[in-house]
């Protein structure tokens, strides 16, 4: 006999399916507010995340996975996995790939979870062979099968390679439109556009995309934005007009609308590299954390590009002639913001990417380093923090403040804003001095969190954030977890 549990969990699961996302959440709300039995948090935490609401994931899962000294649970696979996926929904990717480093026995499911979390820093190159491993283990399900086979092909059209992602393509649009899986298949067509785009053909990836808007006829989902948009940036190569430029904008703005902002940064993306745009770009550049992302971006756009040491970012809409230096140690502000401290370590964390909103997670994972997220008292820590820049803010009678929507913050111009963001490598090694001093003492082998703080004369917290900034600009390699973790310079 099934228990009262399993059978709401069931039901959940199924308005999920059906795409009722409302009363999913209604039903997760009023099962998590009370207080469920250990053998079903796993389950409410996956359809936590599914569902739109993996903060009540965490906090079902927290005790359990990040137990206190006193409490010392064991967390099983499946409780650390969903755990770890609700992490990267809200952003904390570092700590979600701790955690699946961490399982000893690791699973298929493991594998496909580090995957996704790859996903979300466009690192596909190391999400590829992860998605292989999950597709080469006997008796998972069919459609998720399917659907780590979609990502699979998406990753290798991103990497460009042709041949795998050919076949594969093939195979998906074959199984997809024979089983009926109407979103799958219209996923297909759109990765088989892009595919196609990227190969110069065209009127090939036309065909595709007419073929998916036909599936998607009656949807205004965010899947049929992707149609649009790369509908919009078929017809743009082909005709580089003013009406067709305005087509991609149009697109930008709805995917304004719908909080999709890696569609914002995409279609910024194609508006540079076809009209040759270089100050789109280094927008693109300086305004994009992930690594990878920013290497294509380069190479896409086809010329010599130097660099600069620094870009003027305007917050809002205009750029202004005077920009402020918001990160120099010396300056004339009343009270200037001292490097390391929580108002420019936040600050920093909002600058790094110009287009989508910070999660609460994700800052934290910036900011604090190697600390865990703790749901319930996190939020706090960076609010305080959010307090004081403000306040800084005003002091100074600097334009901006930090909007706050639900679980996200971004910086905003009052009314008009226009401040100096130095390279990235400059923020994240604060000045260099420290990275030359650890390539000099410790890049023959891996080395510990000790080992650096001892050898850059910082406290192990201090040492914490650096060595995360490293890691996070693609300078170190993380490896292991907790007293075991162990960091190099990457060849």
């Amino acid at each position: 006999m099934s228990s009262p549990y399993s059978t709401q969990l069931e039901q959940i699961h199924r308005l999920i399916q059906a795409g009722q996302g409302g009363e999913a959440q209604a039903l997760l709300k009023d099962l998590a507010a009370r207080k469920t039995p250990r053998d079903f948090r796993a389950k409410l935490a996956q359809l936590s995340w599914r569902a739109g609401l993996p903060e009540a994931g965490l906090l079902a899962l927290h005790a359990i996975v990040r137990p206190s000294e006193r409490k010392k649970k064991e967390a099983s696979v499946e409780e650390k996995l969903e755990y770890a996926a609700c992490l990267m929904r809200l952003g904390a990717t570092p700590e979600a790939l701790g955690i699946l480093d961490s399982i000893a026995e690791p699973t298929p499911k493991t594998s496909l979870y580090r995957a996704f979390a790859y996903f979300g820093s466009w690192a596909y190159q190391e999400a590829i062979p992860l998605l292989q491993e999950f597709l080469e283990a006997p008796g998972e399900d069919p459609y998720q099968r399917l659907v780590a086979k979609v990502n699979l092909a998406s990753a290798l059209v991103f990497e460009r390679q042709e041949v795998p992602a050919t076949a594969l393509l093939r195979e998906l649009l074959h199984d997809t439109s024979l089983h009926k899986h109407t979103r799958l298949l219209a996923n297909a067509l759109e990765i088989s556009a892009t595919h196609a785009v990227f190969l110069g053909d065209l009127a090939g990836a036309g065909t595709f995309l007419d073929r998916a808007r036909t599936l998607l006829k009656e949807s205004n989902t965010v899947d049929r934005l992707f149609i649009d948009k790369w509908s919009a940036i078929v017809c743009a190569k082909l005709s580089p007009s003013s009406e067709n430029f305005r087509n991609i904008h149009s697109v930008r703005s709805r995917a304004v609308e719908f909080g999709h902002w890696e569609t914002v940064r995409d279609c910024d993306r194609f508006l540079a590299l076809i009209a040759k745009d270089e100050e789109l770009l280094l927008k693109l550049y300086f305004g994009t954390p992930h690594k990878r992302y920013r290497e294509y971006l380069l190479k896409d756009f086809g010329e010599d590009l130097a660099i600069p040491k620094e870009f003027n970012w305007a917050v809002g809409n205009l750029k202004e002639e005077k920009a402020f230096r918001l990160f120099e140690e010396k300056s004339n502000f009343r009270d200037p913001l001292k490097v390391g401290q929580l108002p420019h370590r936040l600050l920093g964390a909002l600058c790094s990417d110009f287009y989508r909103p910070r999660q609460i997670a994700a800052l934290f994972s910036e900011v604090f380093g190697d600390e865990f997220f703790n749901p319930s008292t996190s939020p706090g820590r960076i609010h305080q923090g959010i307090v004081r820049l403000r306040e800084w803010f005003e002091l100074n009678k600097i334009p901006l403040g930090i909007a706050h929507q639900g679980r996200h913050y971004r910086l905003v111009a009052k009314p008009e804003c226009t401040i100096t963001v130095p390279h990235r490598e400059t923020l994240a090694s604060r000045g260099g001095v420290k990275l030359e001093k650890l390539r000099e003492k410790l890049s023959a082998t891996p080395f510990s969190l000790k080992e650096a703080a001892f050898c850059l004369a910082m406290s192990d917290r201090s040492a914490t954030r650096l060595l995360a900034d490293f890691v996070a600009d693609g300078i170190l390699e993380k490896t292991g977890g907790g007293r075991s973790t162990r960091y190099r310079f990457k060849a």
